[in-house]
């Protein structure tokens, strides 16, 4: 019985979360001012993905003898 008490329990903290995603992204009554907004803002997520630069090589970033120049360097990258 407390083995079965155990997994309701922990189903029920991993599902919970999920739960409370679902409610919040509905959003029924949106209006096309919101919608609007939200395909723009995702054209521009995309766009600024399309020069992602993580497939090159920045290892030439650790030559700079400072770590704030590294970062800043290496941040290109991301």
């Amino acid at each position: 019985m407390k083995r079965l008490a155990m997994i309701a329990a922990v189903a029920a903290l991993i599902a919970a979360p999920a739960l409370a995603q679902k409610q919040e992204t509905s959003g029924g009554g949106m209006s096309g001012e919101a919608t609007a907004a939200g395909q723009e803002s995702q054209k521009v997520a995309a766009a600024s993905k399309k020069g992602s630069r993580r497939h090159e090589d920045a290892r030439h970033c650790l030559d700079h003898k400072i770590n704030v120049e590294i970062i800043k360097c290496a941040e290109r990258y991301l």
